[in-house]
């Protein structure tokens, strides 16, 4: 019998099945997270709060519930709002928010359906009845800072 060698492969099939996820877990956490910046223009109004929402699965985007993170920063002029998202690990992402202007916490429609508030999408991806796709507003991050320009849309 080849008890040895039957041992052997044991004792390695247990040294890779412990140290391989060891090895991948340092591959990802080894300078592969960075920070997304969100610079978001065009508010008509300087009042309220910006709602970001960070997405990495293409799964019901931008669905509240599916959402990775979601940042708030209040709008104090009408120029420039930068949100950041940080130790984010290198990946695909999209982002989608809205301008929370009466603080409700949640947007705000008409009775016909149609958004009170403003809404964005990063790549400045427009709905047509519809949010657009996660693959129209995806981006990568691959690097320690990514910006990202979002225009609000009203």
């Amino acid at each position: 019998m080849n008890f040895p060698k039957v041992q052997r492969l044991l004792v390695l099939l247990l040294l890779v099945s412990v140290f391989l996820p060891l090895g991948l877990v340092a591959q990802t956490s080894n300078g592969q997270y960075g920070t997304i910046i969100a610079k978001v223009i065009a508010f008509r109004a300087a009042k309220g709060n910006i709602e970001l929402s960070l997405y990495d699965k293409e799964k019901k985007f931008p669905d509240m519930d599916m959402r990775m993170i979601t940042q708030s920063k209040p709008v104090t002029n009408g120029s420039v709002v930068e949100v950041r998202f940080e130790k984010v690990p290198y990946g695909i992402y999209a982002i989608a928010g809205h301008h929370d202007e009466n603080k409700s916490g949640e947007m705000d429609y008409s009775w016909l359906g149609l958004p009170q508030e403003g809404y964005c999408f990063s790549n400045d991806a427009k709905p047509f009845l519809s949010p657009p796709s996660f693959k129209e507003a995806k981006f990568m991050l691959n690097q320690k800072e990514k910006v990202v320009y979002i225009t609000m849309q009203y």
